[in-house]
């Protein structure tokens, strides 16, 4: 992509919408809106977006932690296959921990498009 990396940019993510975001991370996990608040700081962090600087290691640990949380996110678990893939915000690449994302990924996808949560 024309932003330096190769995951695909789906969207923006402004100075205010980050605030919003921190601002749900900073719930509990049986919380609406947790989960959510995890996936787009790890996506601003990622691309270096609402007001912060790139920061790969950043968005890794938020998108861990919205993968291994009770309601788990696709979305999230779709960009750490993504990152063990090819090596972005991990100490190296690891295929097998990149596979194991992938099938985790599926049905976690499916389930938030049936949901109407496209990004």
């Amino acid at each position: 992509c024309h932003h330096g990396c190769s995951m695909p940019l789906g969207r923006e993510v402004t100075p205010k919408q980050f605030q919003l975001y921190i601002g749900l991370t900073d719930s509990h996990e049986e919380e609406n809106g947790y989960v959510e608040g995890l996936f787009w700081v790890g996506y601003a962090y990622y691309y270096g977006q609402g007001g912060v600087e790139r920061d790969w290691d950043k968005a890794v640990r938020l998108w861990e932690k919205a993968a291994a949380s009770r309601d788990k996110s696709g979305k999230a678990t779709w960009r750490l296959c993504w990152c063990y893939q090819y090596g972005y915000g991990v100490d190296k690449k690891d295929a097998s921990l990149s596979q194991q994302y992938y099938e985790q990924c599926i049905p976690l996808l499916k389930q938030e498009a049936a949901m109407g949560d496209a990004e």
